[in-house]
């Protein structure tokens, strides 16, 4: 038994080195001490001010004014949304929309549970357990019996619902849509007080969901049912984010995992698209330099990636898809060495699937993981990732058009 401990340790030294060794050490040392908790102190929501990121005290209307005007790009105007042409894929948005109206949620793009008429962020619907938000996250583990698989709790909270209920908004200009994730937004910001409960315990959930609070910002900017206040509600739940995504970054890093390119991905979506956040800059300069290194590490020079996983491959190249096209907007171009790794991930997945059906082999983990869901395929059709990442680095499409697009 001993001896079996000392060969893992070993194996674990010579696998991740020292290095991310002794500071995985620390880690556990200091969240055991309370140090990281006092790191991440818990508030409520209405103890924060979007004064603490802009350096100034300004009113509502002058927020949003001062970031409507602030000269950065999204992916689109949000008072001229793009629209989709394929009939039947605009049936099926409204369809999965109008699902989420009843508070159904789709989990892991499959099967679809009710959340109750005030929805419970905290049920695992498949098992009928709960997880307490009244921990703070550095008290709360990953793999507790009693509450079950804790990806069941992070699904909802990762906001896919907000791309579905967008682009039912762009297809139908129904304001019911907009207000839905209004109230769905709020409803998660009533029960998920700052650094309180499951949601925040892992900086990757806050990155997906951040990337996914920026999609809804842009695209619901000119609905009826976004006030002012509520968008400035939704900035200070995006600057947050990227505050606790950055502070703890050093772990995501640690795992030599695809976390660190999402928690790279949410930090520089934040300090790019709101110069006006004083940390702004940094942000731009920590996710950019994060994404470039851990690229390089984790995705290697065939395309394969250290995770040796396809749909965590697929989520590295949703990662890059994002940073690369909002860069190019943005005149903040990636260098070329990180452009070939991310071509030849593409290139890898291209070999190994079926052109037919756009699968690839189920090998290695699939914990269901989409975080750009803008497309009318199945969730194991590889096709939307590899034509839209190709498109960007080529200019070409691999496919023609299809519900892939």
């Amino acid at each position: 038994m001993v001896f079996d401990k000392i060969r893992t340790l070993y194996a674990t030294a010579v696998c991740n080195g020292l290095g991310i060794c002794a500071f995985r050490i620390g880690y556990e040392l200091r969240k055991k001490l309370g140090l990281l908790k006092q790191r991440f102190p818990a508030c409520g929501w209405s103890e924060l001010d979007l004064s603490r990121w802009l350096g100034t005290q300004s009113r509502p209307e002058e927020i949003i004014r001062q970031h409507q005007s602030n000269g950065r790009q999204f992916f689109f105007d949000g008072h001229n949304l793009p629209g989709i042409t394929d009939e039947q894929i605009k049936q099926q948005v409204v369809s999965d929309a109008d699902e989420i109206l009843s508070n159904k949620l789709r989990y892991f793009f499959a099967k679809s549970y009710y959340m109750g008429e005030e929805p419970d962020w905290f049920l695992n619907p498949q098992t009928g357990q709960r997880i307490s938000p009244d921990k703070h996250w550095t008290e709360i583990g990953h793999f507790d019996a009693n509450a079950g698989d804790i990806k069941f709790i992070w699904e909802p909270s990762r906001f896919a619902w907000a791309y579905t209920l967008v682009r039912a908004y762009s297809i139908t200009g129904q304001e019911i849509y907009a207000e839905k994730f209004w109230s769905l937004f709020e409803s998660w910001l009533n029960s998920n007080q700052p650094n309180m409960g499951p949601t925040f315990a892992c900086g990757q959930e806050c990155a997906i969901r951040l990337m996914a609070m920026c999609f809804a910002l842009y695209g619901l900017t000119a609905a009826k049912a976004s006030s002012v206040e509520r968008k400035t509600k939704l900035i200070l739940a995006i600057a947050f984010h990227a505050e606790r995504i950055e502070k703890n970054i050093g772990f995501a890093i640690s795992t030599r995992t695809n976390h660190a390119m999402s928690e790279a991905a949410g930090l520089y979506t934040a300090g790019l698209l709101f110069p006006e956040f004083k940390d702004s800059t940094r942000w731009v300069a920590i996710g950019k330099k994060v994404l470039i290194q851990v690229g390089i590490d984790q995705i290697y020079a065939d395309g394969s990636h250290i995770q040796h996983s396809m749909n965590y491959l697929r989520l590295i190249l949703q990662d890059y898809l994002w940073v690369i096209r909002l860069g190019q907007l943005n005149r903040d171009d990636f260098p070329e060495e990180i452009m070939s790794r991310v071509a030849k991930a593409v290139e890898f997945i291209y070999q190994n699937q079926d052109s037919q059906a756009g699968r690839v082999p189920n090998y290695g983990s699939n914990d269901g993981s989409v975080i750009i869901p803008l497309n009318g395929c199945d969730y194991n059709d590889f096709r939307p990732v590899l034509q839209s990442c190709w498109y960007l680095m080529s200019g070409e499409k691999l496919y023609e058009n299809g519900p892939w697009d």
